[in-house]
């Protein structure tokens, strides 16, 4: 037994090698900075072999915590703010509810933003909704008009001060007011973009089909300047993930490579890979989820793994196989997974161990939802960490409550509609559309 402990710690401090060597790459501010150069002089740190989830000792439950619960006022980004962090949110849980009628006859994208009374929303044909919580007046701005009608359109949203920032896979970049949803600036950079965006005081990042980072100026669009990172042979579904933390923005591209880049003096920082987690069963195609960042600490994730880095180093910390099937949740001391089998997972931060596993076909035989036909339940559309529970949100219009340290189920509530976009919990409330394009608050 000693023997392997001794040889598994050497394993792990192995796999946690780093480098923290600094390269000046940057000539001007309108230069394209190719990181193939800096690969002679910079080591990139490649991922060990993981454990599977299922062999993992569990922890001690008595002294976990969770982050504090935070009443939160918008919902700027997909992932509600810069760090894509949004741990133990404020609900009132009052289920007094309000819906409006039909808000288009088009199929709508997923997210929904928010921000002083104001819900921003998209259509499949670019087309952005800005919707008056408080005067229920709706307003719309298409940018493409019928020119692109039969072309697959897909548009990425964020907001800013005033603004909703747009960015497409045609190249186009452009900024709508908030108020008027009218047009402030727009420019064309030929190549599609295809990441989430993120903003800072002056700057807008994204990235391009090629996983080029682009840094354009917040005000007019114009390009400052950009970064190439290595470049996937395959197209993909997935979208390069961005996340910020201070000055660093952290890349994770359709590669498998992730990028720490100090964007105020343009050093790389340090680079991740992990390819080897691409999956043989979909032609070595890289499907990652989004970077969470919480105090020092960066999760990466994708459908085949979970690992826990140093945000200043990259040092691995831990890293296990797990079938992701949605975004992970991470609070102070625990992180949670739902995996491809639908086991909702508890894992401890500090060691990467398993707190609890439960199966989610084990609530159909749970006494408190009893009555709940498996059918009825439907499958799992989100997952949350609200007023200290965790929320699991189902296409059938329920919301079943579970303690997040114990694993055990709470109680359940059937929500007015089905769920058919990202929830989000602005103000208090928990705000969603649902199948029939209809708008519901709910608290």
């Amino acid at each position: 037994m000693k023997k392997y402990i001794i040889i598994l710690i050497s394993t792990l401090f192995l796999s946690c090698c780093s480098f923290d060597n600094k390269s000046g790459i940057w000539k001007g501010d309108q230069e394209e900075v190719k990181t193939k150069s800096l690969k002679k002089n910079l080591k990139s740190i490649t991922t060990s072999k993981s454990e599977n989830i299922d062999l993992i000792t569990k922890s001690n439950k008595n002294f976990f915590k969770l982050s504090k619960i935070k009443k939160t006022l918008s919902w700027e980004y997909p992932h509600l703010n810069l760090k894509n962090f949004y741990a133990n949110l404020y609900f009132n849980e009052n289920l007094n509810f309000f819906s409006t009628k039909k808000l288009s006859n088009k199929k709508l994208e997923k997210e929904i933003l928010y921000k002083n009374q104001k819900l921003i929303f998209r259509d499949i044909k670019g087309t952005i909704y800005v919707y008056s919580l408080s005067d229920n007046s709706i307003k719309k701005f298409n940018f493409y008009k019928k020119k692109y009608k039969n072309f697959k359109l897909k548009t990425f949203v964020a907001l800013s001060d005033s603004s909703i920032y747009v960015a497409d896979n045609m190249g186009y970049a452009y900024c709508l007011e908030l108020e008027s949803a009218s047009l402030k600036w727009a420019k064309f950079y030929e190549i599609p973009f295809m990441s989430n965006i993120k903003i800072d005081d002056k700057k807008i990042f994204l990235t391009n089909e090629n996983n080029d980072i682009f840094v354009l100026n917040k005000f007019n669009g114009e390009k400052q300047w950009n970064f190439t990172t290595d470049n996937s042979i395959f197209k993909s579904d997935y979208l390069n993930n961005l996340s910020i933390f201070g000055t660093n923005l952290l890349l994770l591209n359709t590669n498998g490579s992730a990028y720490s880049i100090n964007y105020s003096n343009r050093q790389l920082n340090w680079i991740l890979n992990f390819k080897d987690f691409l999956s043989t069963k979909t032609s070595n195609i890289f499907k990652g989820k989004h970077l969470i960042i919480q105090k020092n600490n960066v999760l990466i994730s994708s459908e085949r793994f979970v690992s826990l880095h140093n945000i200043n180093s990259g040092v691995k910390y831990w890293e296990l196989k797990i079938d992701n099937y949605l975004n992970p949740i991470f609070s102070q001391d625990l992180i949670f997974l739902v995996d491809k089998k639908y086991n909702l997972i508890s894992i401890d931060k500090s060691s990467g161990h398993l707190v609890w596993k439960m199966n989610f076909s084990q609530i159909i035989g749970d006494q408190a939802l009893s009555e709940i036909k498996k059918k009825r339940i439907g499958k799992i559309n989100d997952l949350k960490l609200i007023n200290d529970k965790l929320f699991l949100l189902t296409s059938k219009a329920k919301l079943i409550k579970i303690d997040p340290i114990s694993g055990k189920i709470l109680s359940y509530v059937n929500l007015p509609s089905d769920i058919n976009s990202d929830v989000i919990f602005v103000e208090g409330k928990m705000i969603y559309i649902d199948k029939k394009n209809r708008l519901y608050s709910v608290g």
